[in-house]
């Protein structure tokens, strides 16, 4: 394989894929990556975007870079106000592959090869289809993800040429970073378009799923509000009638199971109050459903044989309670 850029300042990124015809905005703080910028910027301002393979690693290990990355051109390099970052403009130009690779003092450089793109065998019609079928995909994501803006999809719904559409798209479009870097390693026009055109589908079946869950999500809470809000005008409503809460039927049977208890008055007095507080709250909260819970164990509990004096042996519960829980 023939070498067409030597010694080229290697720009190493996590996460991130630069496509040709496309302008990247980065954030760059690593030392190899600051240097290989600041010598980039001082002179032909070329340098050769490519990322990790791993992108957690912190550190930059020259054999485990992807082999194929974007040559760019280094349009504007600010200085970030801890003075030691970069923030970095880039300009792809050509997909390239790594020949060869290694640490040339304080930055990484790279012997790289353009790497051509294949023209398509396909038919113009089937070209055009395809060129419909992405940009319809593209227009249906827009509508479901509010991450892409309709305003930034306008340019590509004009775009005519494939490859072109297929870049702009591939950048665009919030895909996993793997899924960027298999469509730049592709070189068939036709096959990266179905390669992207699949991840699409993919996406926006995803966003209707995420979009019915998040329409459930707010009926659920909608719902909820209109019964808070229809429990506390009836509440209101009773209290000028000074009905209070009896007419309420889950209150009104706790009302009952209470007086109906074999209890003495403290107790009864204590499970009154209660009963006013769950009165009070609405239903389906955490609080209620507290209340709820403990209402039911109190009314269920043996008053009546704790009444007639029944003998309470600390140590002998300890044992029943150690042994069946």
């Amino acid at each position: 394989m023939g070498v067409d850029f030597k010694a080229i300042p290697v720009l190493a990124t996590r996460g991130v894929v630069l496509f040709p015809n496309t302008i990247l905005h980065l954030d760059v703080s690593r030392g190899f990556s600051v240097a290989a910028v600041n010598f980039a910027a001082k002179g032909a301002r070329y340098v050769f975007v490519v990322s990790q393979q791993d992108a957690a690693a912190e550190s930059i290990d020259v054999l485990k870079l992807n082999r194929v990355g974007t040559i760019g051109i280094i349009k504007e390099v600010v200085r970030l106000p801890n003075d030691s970052d970069l923030h970095v403009v880039v300009h792809g130009v050509c997909r390239a592959e790594i020949v060869d690779c290694s640490v040339a003092g304080p930055f990484i450089t790279a012997d790289i090869a353009k790497l051509p793109i294949t023209e398509s065998k396909a038919s113009s019609v089937k070209l055009d289809a395809m060129l419909r079928s992405i940009k319809g995909q593209l227009n249906e994501l827009v509508a479901k993800d509010n991450r892409l803006s309709s305003d930034s999809v306008l340019p590509m719904m004009m775009e005519s040429d494939l490859y072109t559409l297929c870049n702009h798209v591939g950048y665009f479009v919030p895909l996993d970073w793997k899924t960027k870097q298999q469509l730049l390693e592709i070189s068939s026009v036709y096959k990266l378009a179905e390669k992207l055109l699949s991840a699409l589908k993919y996406e926006n079946e995803i966003a209707e799923c995420d979009r019915k869950i998040a329409q459930k999500i707010q009926l659920s809470m909608d719902q909820s509000k209109r019964d808070y809000y229809l429990r506390e005008k009836i509440k209101a409503i009773k209290d000028e009638l000074g009905e209070g809460y009896d007419d309420y039927d889950d209150i009104a049977e706790y009302k009952e199971k209470i007086d109906a208890l074999y209890a003495n008055e403290d107790v009864k007095t204590k499970l009154y109050s209660e009963l006013e507080k769950l009165a009070k709250m609405p239903q389906g909260s955490h609080e209620a459903t507290v209340l709820y819970n403990y209402l039911d164990v109190c009314t269920q509990l043996p008053w009546d044989r704790m009444h007639i004096g029944a003998e309470i042996d600390i140590e002998d519960a300890k044992k029943i309670l150690d042994k069946h829980h």
